[in-house]
């Protein structure tokens, strides 16, 4: 599973074991249809729910009249992503240009112009934490069972 196309003695083998059980975090640019793997070596996460409601006074009441205007989500991810070899490395950096590029749209060229032809929607997909809640199978990948949102920031910090 993946895109490392890693030696095998160039890989770790406790991530390697986690690619093969599916432990992964994916990501998928919707636009470009361009993925990134990374193993779930997960050291933060956080799973916000807000309710967005607007309130009025009435007069004669008591209490104020509630209006619903919708629920957000808001997700925080933090992981590392270790290195067994120089190989592994370049091959992690890679998969981490994939995800810093998901931030932007994709644009079409027509004579010389660019033009936007795509927002930096992406789909995610992290076991049954990150999903599509549609889906009840948690084997699907990114494409087709992940959640549809869009990135506010990546933050990379070499060690």
């Amino acid at each position: 599973m993946g895109f490392n196309v890693i030696k095998p003695g160039d890989n770790d083998p406790v991530m390697a074991g986690f690619e093969q059980e599916g432990y992964l975090v994916e990501f998928v640019h919707i636009a470009s249809g361009k993925t990134c793997v990374f193993p779930a070596w997960i050291t933060d996460f956080s799973d916000s729910y807000t309710s967005d409601w607007s309130t009025e006074k009435i007069f004669g009441r008591n209490d104020p009249i509630g209006s619903f205007s919708g629920t957000s989500r808001r997700i925080s991810l933090g992981m590392n992503i270790p290195s067994f070899s120089v190989e592994e490395a370049r091959q992690n950096l890679h998969q981490l240009e994939h995800l810093i590029a998901h931030l932007y749209p994709s644009y079409t060229t027509t004579d010389g112009v660019d033009t936007m032809s795509g927002y930096p929607l992406v789909k995610v997909k992290f076991g049954n934490l990150i999903k599509n809640a549609r889906f009840r199978n948690n084997a699907l990948n990114a494409l087709k069972g992940g959640l549809t949102c869009w990135m506010d920031s990546v933050t990379f910090t070499p060690d």
